[in-house]
């Protein structure tokens, strides 16, 4: 399930990333663009 997701800015109060099971007991989060979605959720 790999599709671009576009959200008008302002209309979302969350975005739920659904990791895999092994990506869960992987600290280092292996979830491609993973990063960006931290930065954009911290502003």
């Amino acid at each position: 399930m790999k599709s671009p997701v576009s959200i008008e800015r302002g209309t979302v109060a969350a975005v739920f990333v659904d990791l895999q099971e092994e990506h869960r007991q992987d600290k280092r989060y292996l979830v491609d663009g993973f990063a960006d979605i931290l930065v954009n959720v911290q502003r």
